[in-house]
């Protein structure tokens, strides 16, 4: 096809961000019930203290991250295939840490198919750097069976906490790896990184560079 693949920064259990309200930035994954109910309510009708954790600003809402607004804007039909993908999996997690599940696009109708990975937390996870790179070749594998137009957020940068730094470079060295290997393979292919500041792009830029230097003086 010629349309694009979304990478989405998923969870292993496929499921949004459903199961809470807010969670911290960086990890850990909160707990699943409401330890206090208070009368000061938060925006969205949510509680000020829950699981322990004060709303503040190392709080995200669903909204705030690209697995929310994908499962927000996805409609019922992505929410139903990933429920069955949850259901297949039985008591096994659906997308571990590392892997590439992918599916369609439901309602985001720019998109041809969605690819979703689950970054490991940066604080949380044992060897956090090469499991953010098995994320992005799991996922440009899983992309480039169909289509060769792929848009992917700053992986990891987010809600599992890797410095911006570091998760340009592992984001670098994958897409590198991966295009190189394409041109090889006799095709073309197109990563767009969506990225929310310019100086972020410019550190990506300059990974990029660094990387590409090293790949044409080496022998």
């Amino acid at each position: 096809g010629t349309g694009w693949t979304l990478i989405n920064p998923s969870n292993p259990e496929l499921s949004g961000c459903q199961n809470f309200p807010y969670f911290p930035r960086g990890g850990p994954v909160p707990k699943e019930t409401v330890a206090t109910m208070h009368k000061d309510w938060q925006p969205l009708g949510y509680v000020s203290n829950w699981g322990g954790m004060e709303v503040g600003s190392g709080m995200l809402y669903p909204v705030s991250v690209v697995d929310g607004l994908v499962h927000m804007y996805g409609g019922w039909k992505l929410q139903a295939e990933l429920k069955w993908k949850r259901f297949q999996s039985q008591k096994q997690q659906p997308c571990p840490v590392g892997v590439a599940v992918s599916s369609t696009a439901g309602d985001l109708t720019n998109y041809e198919r969605i690819v979703h990975t689950t970054p490991p937390f940066y604080k949380y996870d044992s060897n956090p750097e090469q499991l953010l790179h098995q994320c992005y070749a799991a996922s440009f594998r899983k992309a480039g069976d169909a289509t060769t137009y792929i848009a992917v957020p700053l992986l990891g940068a987010g809600a599992r906490g890797f410095p911006v730094g570091v998760a340009c470079s592992i984001a670098a060295d994958a897409a590198l790896e991966w295009m190189m290997q394409q041109d090889c393979d006799g095709n073309g292919a197109t990563i767009a990184f969506g990225l929310l500041e310019e100086s972020i792009a410019e550190q990506l830029q300059y990974f990029t560079r660094q990387r590409l230097s090293v790949a044409e003086g080496s022998p």
